[in-house]
């Protein structure tokens, strides 16, 4: 086996650094439903329907995160696209934003690729268990997406 140089003046400050972050992703991972909890009657309605008061938090929060993502890469897209360009890989073309392309591109075939999984799972699901309560909550779901496209559009 290969001897690992391990310095100890690094070792502490990055173990503490991988137990605070475990341990602030599992605070704030565990925070809504113990507000949830301890706040159920002040929410008014289901607070975790997409209308409701932890609906919109996870709404923020994934267009935060979406973001993110979106101004992380692009830089890194473009840069790929002008290799590929300079090396005559890739046609170069002044008028179209190839790397923006690319991303969005990327993006809605993922997007159809989980609503046709869902869709596969979510009829699946409901046809080979006669359930009432999961029958209802899809129901619910459904009704309150419809009420938020309606007000929204």
């Amino acid at each position: 086996m290969a001897d690992i140089d391990v310095d100890n003046d690094t070792l502490l400050p990055k173990a503490v650094g991988v137990v605070a972050f475990v341990a602030g992703s599992l605070f704030m991972g565990l925070l809504p439903m113990a507000l949830q909890k301890r706040y159920r009657e002040t929410f008014s309605g289901d607070a975790l329907s997409p209308t409701g008061f932890f609906g919109q938090i996870s709404a923020f929060g994934g267009g935060v995160l979406l973001s993110t993502t979106f101004l992380h890469l692009l830089p890194e897209v473009r840069e790929g696209v002008e290799q590929l360009q300079k090396a005559n890989e890739l046609a170069a073309d002044e008028a179209l934003p190839l790397a923006e392309l690319l991303m969005c591109v990327g993006f809605i075939f993922l997007y159809i690729v989980e609503a046709v999984a869902h869709r596969y799972v979510s009829h699946s699901h409901l046809h080979t268990h006669d359930n009432g309560k999961v029958v209802e909550f899809v129901n619910k779901v459904r009704a309150d997406y419809n009420m938020v496209l309606t007000t929204h559009l």
